[in-house]
């Protein structure tokens, strides 16, 4: 997905996209009893271009989790994971109204 055609990089909407959902991820498998969650609070700090074609990598970790609140972190990177293209922080609530995600049975190796 190129963000600007004239440059040839990859959408930084994309790369919100992912840490978004994968530090999520990350909050739900750390979890004893999966529950749906919703995005607080996600802050991206793109540190460089990503030029289209190039694969993409996307590492997140959940490093506190709390009564109602997770805390994760991520990042983006293509070559070198000690370079980075963007990095995230992010809390998200748990237990909000909903049932469980599908995904939630899937990462804990059950049917979605």
């Amino acid at each position: 997905m190129v963000g600007d055609t004239r440059w040839n990089v990859v959408h930084s909407g994309l790369l919100m996209l992912l840490l978004d959902s994968l530090c999520g991820i990350a909050i739900i498998q750390k979890m004893t009893v999966p529950m749906p969650i919703a995005t607080l609070d996600l802050r991206v700090d793109y540190l460089r271009a990503v030029p289209a074609g190039e694969d993409l990598f996307v590492t997140a970790t959940c490093y506190k989790l709390g009564r109602n609140v997770g805390f994760a972190s991520g990042s983006i990177y293509t070559a070198d994971p000690e370079d980075p293209a963007a990095i995230a922080n992010g809390s998200f609530m748990l237990g909000t109204a909903g049932d469980p995600p599908p995904m939630a049975a899937m990462l804990r190796g059950g049917a979605a």
